[in-house]
């Protein structure tokens, strides 16, 4: 666990691959105004270090915590209705992009899209937006009750 540093935007990364954090941690640091204040592999310490860190995003893989997998989303957002939860994940966005949307979450993207367009969604989320690829929102995707194209 760390801690906040004052005028950085901190990142919470949840995810079953430590060496995803690795990599995302050192591509995270190197935007200026953002900083990885936390990470869990595992949905209990997760859920306790996002209450003590109060990041201003958390990014989750939802299959990290198998045991958990069906509702680490809405559950995060029942305890941190306040907190941006963006999905960055392996599993085929046309088939949970949806439904994490719906279970809470700001966003999805894959992991094989580029750098750029992962921070480019994370800043777009801290924004206040909600992120879906292009090809998603071509499908028209039902987002919260409004409708997508």
């Amino acid at each position: 666990m760390m801690k906040n540093k004052k005028n950085q935007l901190s990142i919470y990364i949840f995810d079953h691959d430590r060496l995803v954090h690795y990599g995302f941690k050192s591509i995270i640091e190197k935007e200026k105004g953002l900083e990885v204040c936390g990470e869990a592999t595992d949905f209990k310490t997760a859920i306790k270090d996002i209450k003590l860190l109060k990041p201003h995003i958390v990014i989750v893989e939802p299959f990290s915590d198998y045991r958990n997998s069906n509702g680490i989303i809405k559950n995060i957002k029942l305890l941190f209705p306040e907190i941006p939860v963006l999905v960055l994940s392996s599993y085929d966005e046309a088939i949970y992009a949806e439904k994490t949307i719906k279970d809470g979450a700001s966003g999805y993207i894959m992991k094989t899209e580029s750098t750029f367009k992962i921070m480019e969604t994370i800043r777009s989320i801290l924004s206040g937006t909600i992120y879906l690829s292009n090809k998603m929102k071509k499908t028209g995707v039902e987002l919260r009750g409004i409708f997508v194209l």
